[in-house]
């Protein structure tokens, strides 16, 4: 959606990250789209229930489950160089 409507998924300065994070990332489409877009980075869709993409999920991609709300203790600081969340 955000590609149909702005012209990119990542409107923010950044050449080349290397860590991607969507947080409630629902089906997955954004996760997939951006890991497409940036061969390279490592992109993680995380959401509160299981994630089924009904297209192909490049290998750069991977989606795990949890709750915001728990916080997230697993990621460490500044481990991300792009998160995104609606």
């Amino acid at each position: 959606m955000f590609k149909c409507h702005l012209g990119a998924n990542i409107l923010a300065p950044i050449a080349e990250p290397s860590c991607i994070l969507d947080v409630g990332t629902g089906s997955g489409r954004w996760a997939i789209e951006v890991a497409t877009e940036y061969p390279t980075a490592q992109v993680i869709g995380l959401d509160i229930s299981n994630t089924l993409p009904n297209f192909p999920i490049p290998t750069n991609c991977r989606f795990i489950i949890a709750d915001l709300t728990k916080g997230l203790h697993e990621f460490e600081d500044k481990s991300y160089d792009f998160v995104h969340s609606r």
